[in-house]
């Protein structure tokens, strides 16, 4: 009889905690950690649960990324199902993957056969599917799509926000007059501010407050945390 031995990693305790499907949990961990495998083995423990596949959703920023996440958890299911040469790589995961195949054949999913009622997609995807399904709700109509460049949606905001000025709005005709005697009347230089703070706004907008109740003393607060 041949033992494998296999050396348990120094966060065994964490990741183990992490598999936990009772529990929400939330990993954070450099590039190159495993947080991809993680997030599969996970996933594998969840369709050994649920009563559809369909209830677990899996969201990533990449089409790269979800296809190599469904290509990992496949694969296990296929080497649970004896599809697949098994090797010492899997030993972690075949009793999860077992036990997600096994759920899935006694509900009837066939999942190998149906792979796509996995549900693992990108976040823009996932927008993109809410959006067709509830059209009144999202005030879209006709056929959308994620747009990879924006800076010509940023620069028409931009543009829409300066028609601002001398409006009917009293604070946005104030903050508009403002800007531009700092800008020294530039419409276009402050047009083009607008738009290239909109394509980093992910470093801003959770310290400037987008609201009408800041008041003026709190705009030291808001400058040191800018």
């Amino acid at each position: 009889m041949t033992e494998l031995l296999i050396d348990a990693p120094a966060d065994a305790e964490a990741r183990e905690a992490a598999l936990d499907i009772r529990r929400n949990v939330i990993v954070q961990a450099p590039a190159g950690s495993g947080k991809t495998d993680l997030l599969t083995l996970r996933y594998l423990r969840l369709l050994a649960a649920v009563d559809e596949p369909e209830e677990i959703l899996a969201i990533t920023f990449t089409r790269a990324a979800t296809a190599e996440m469904r290509s990992r958890i496949l694969r296990d299911l296929e080497t649970a199902a004896n599809r697949r040469t098994f090797t010492s790589d899997d030993l972690p995961r075949i009793a999860s993957a077992r036990a997600a195949l096994a759920h899935a054949e006694r509900r009837g999913w066939k999942i190998l056969e149906q792979p796509q009622r996995l549900a693992i997609e990108t976040i823009d995807s996932l927008c993109l599917r809410i959006a067709h399904d509830r059209p009144l709700l999202a005030r879209l109509g006709g056929r959308f799509r994620p747009i990879e460049e924006a800076d010509a949606l940023y620069d028409l905001a931009a543009r829409r926000t300066l028609e601002g000025l001398g409006g009917s709005d009293p604070a946005l005709d104030e903050a508009l007059a403002r800007l531009l005697d700092l800008r020294d009347n530039s419409i276009a230089g402050c047009q083009s501010l607008i738009a290239e703070m909109l394509k980093v706004r992910d470093q801003w907008q959770h310290v400037f407050p987008l609201s009408r109740e800041m008041v003026e003393a709190d705009w030291h607060i808001v400058r040191d945390k800018l």
